[in-house]
């Protein structure tokens, strides 16, 4: 039986452990996790999505996970890209009440613009202050 193949998409600026986390769960889960990064228009990034790809590859080494396939993707529908790899998921964390309504808005619309259903996996309390605008590498 094939594992079903997951984006856990973000920024990853910085990649930390809460994103290694979200990568543990869903092998932990059973599923195949590829690492999705792309970019909030929201946010200032200090280098490039195919530098973070680089940097959360490398975090995710150093956390013995060598074998996760991490892409960047400069789309602002990050969700084609999903699909395109063969997702059938997307994954996301959840921190607090406020993520919990962004990222169900977010769900929302990838439902309905990519037919891609979303998985939020809720953060440990030692992850919840650890965000992607902390310097936490």
């Amino acid at each position: 039986m094939s594992r079903v193949r997951v984006a856990i998409t973000g920024s990853f600026n910085p990649p930390h452990e809460g994103h290694v986390y979200l990568v543990k769960r869903c092998l932990e889960l059973g599923l195949e996790p590829i690492v999705l990064v792309g970019n909030n228009p929201e946010k200032l990034y200090a280098i490039d999505g195919v530098e973070r790809s680089k940097l959360i590859g490398n975090l995710l080494e150093r956390s013995g996970m060598t074998y996760i396939t991490c892409v960047y993707s400069p789309r602002d529908n990050i969700g084609y890209d999903a699909k395109r790899l063969g997702c059938t998921f997307l994954v996301r964390g959840v921190r607090n009440e406020i993520d919990y309504k962004y990222e169900s808005e977010l769900a929302n619309w990838n439902m309905e613009h990519n037919n891609l259903p979303t998985i939020l996996i809720p953060s440990t309390k030692e992850l919840r202050d650890i965000s992607s605008s902390s310097k936490s590498l």
